[in-house]
C-alpha cells in the first residue's frame, strides 16, 4: 500500500486521536481511509445530483415555453393561500 506524509491542523489531530481513543479506529491511517472513503462517496452522490438536475433542465427545456402568464399565477395562488390562512396580502 502506498504511504504519504500528510501535515493535519491541530484540531484534525486531535479528532484522529479521539477516533483512535474511542476503540473505532486502530490506527491513524484507518481514521483517514474512513474519511477519504466517506469524500469519495460524498462525491458521487454530489455528481449523481448533478446529473439528475441537468436532466431536468434539459426536459425543461425541451418541453417549450409555458402558455400563458405563469408568474401572475403563481402569485394567485400565493395570494389565495394567504387569505384563505388570515394572512396579509402586500
Amino acid at each position: 500500500m502506498p504511504t504519504r506524509n500528510i501535515n493535519l491542523t491541530p484540531e484534525m489531530d486531535g479528532f484522529v486521536d479521539a477516533k483512535i481513543r474511542s476503540g473505532q479506529y486502530a490506527n491513524a491511517s484507518e481514521v483517514l481511509r474512513a474519511g477519504l472513503r466517506a469524500l469519495e462517496e460524498d462525491e458521487r452522490e454530489d455528481q449523481a445530483k448533478l446529473e439528475a438536475i441537468r436532466a431536468a433542465v434539459q426536459a425543461g427545456e425541451a418541453s417549450g415555453v409555458a402558455e400563458g402568464d405563469v408568474l401572475s399565477e403563481i402569485r394567485e395562488r400565493i395570494r389565495r393561500r394567504a387569505l384563505a390562512t388570515g394572512r396579509s396580502v402586500a
